[in-house]
């Protein structure tokens, strides 16, 4: 159904989110609460279009050289327009998700994606987030652990079989490419123009929270506003993210790829009730196994072991600097290309990356 657009207007703002870098809480907290804004993201409330919207940026990201992507652009704008009619007083349409910025981790096809969208929304301003690189870094692969992972620090940052093969350097995987952002960046200001790209640190949101949604209100064009205190998508502690990991090995997930036996998908599938209106995918056994795998896996993650954290797991954290606890080479190569990459982000934005913690020298 092809739903008109609010007050004539099209997509007017695109969020490529970085990740871990205060998308969860932009999507699920500023976009969601804001009276002005009807921006579409992977966890809308509205399921029916979160789920059309999650498929669609796959088509965009997965697929992008096999197809034409007007059509995939224009159902985008089309689910935009449907949201904002169900969100009275919605004066600003927009899209967020992390894949617009391209597949993690390198992340791929993200000029392809930069010129692709500003075909589609040439007037449309686009909101970048970065976050301080080393504890960006860390931040993933507390994420990866959470999604399914089984691999230490160092080996998800320099494991060819993780990060992809290092083939300019020994420490030099596709893991890095998620924490370089002045190639984003650049490619981002190529397609739209610098001054309709606004690049802000998550480290401004975390210090001062007022003054990084009144400079974003005023930069969007809609009313100052306020939401209340909260944190989005937080992280497990120390200890139970060691037990999760050790408990990972049991799941077969993307993150860890499982062949053998699947002791706990397997007892879980026989569990089930067998229905005459089954999902015909689940007639693929070991798809069904694989379902059950990561769900399971999520429960655990998501809502058994962050409750042991709140009854009183998080009281063991060390609290560690894991970057600074890396081998002394690789931390010494990541530094210096963290440094490099911040020296070119410092011509590009309108901050200085040093008064945030970023190295430059």
């Amino acid at each position: 159904m092809d739903v008109p657009a609010v007050a004539g207007h099209d997509v007017q703002l695109l969020h490529p989110g970085m990740p871990k870098a205060a998308s969860t809480w932009l999507q699920n907290v500023f976009f969601a609460g804001h009276p002005q804004l009807a921006v579409l993201g992977p966890e809308d409330a509205h399921r029916d279009l979160s789920r059309r919207f999650l498929a669609l940026v796959a088509r965009l990201t997965f697929g992008s050289d096999l197809q034409d992507p007007a059509p995939v652009t224009a159902e985008l704008a089309a689910l935009a327009r449907e949201l904002a009619a169900r969100r009275p007083g919605a004066q600003l349409l927009g899209l967020s998700h992390e894949g617009l910025l391209g597949e993690w981790p390198a992340p791929r096809n993200s000029r392809f994606l930069a010129d692709t969208l500003a075909r589609a929304f040439p007037a449309a301003k686009v909101l970048i987030v970065v976050r301080e690189q080393r504890s960006a870094l860390v931040s993933a692969w507390r994420e990866y652990v959470r999604m399914g992972g089984t691999l230490a620090l160092p080996r998800f940052l320099w494991d060819p079989a993780a990060g992809g093969a290092p083939l300019v350097h020994p420490f030099e995987t596709a893991v890095l490419g998620c924490v370089l952002y002045a190639p984003l960046v650049r490619a981002w200001q190529d397609a739209f123009g610098a001054d309709r790209v606004r690049v802000m640190a998550m480290e401004h949101l975390q210090r001062e929270p007022a003054a990084f949604t009144r400079e974003l209100c005023r930069w969007l064009g809609v009313d100052e506003w306020q939401p209340a205190p909260q944190q989005a998508n937080a992280q497990l502690s120390g200890p139970a993210l060691a037990l999760l990991r050790v408990a990972n090995h049991l799941f077969h997930t993307r993150q860890h790829v499982r062949y053998g036996c699947k002791p706990i998908a397997r007892l879980l599938q026989w569990c089930r009730p067998r229905r005459a209106d089954a999902d015909p995918l689940l007639q693929n056994p070991w798809y069904e196994r694989a379902r059950i795998g990561d769900i399971a896996q999520r429960w655990l993650a998501k809502r058994l072991l962050p409750r042991c954290d709140r009854l009183g797991l998080k009281a063991l954290d060390r609290r560690r600097d894991l970057f600074a606890h890396l081998p002394a080479a690789g931390r010494r190569h990541l530094e210096s290309r963290f440094a490099a990459d911040n020296r070119e982000l410092r011509t590009l934005v309108a901050w200085d990356p040093v008064h945030w913690g970023y190295l430059v020298e």
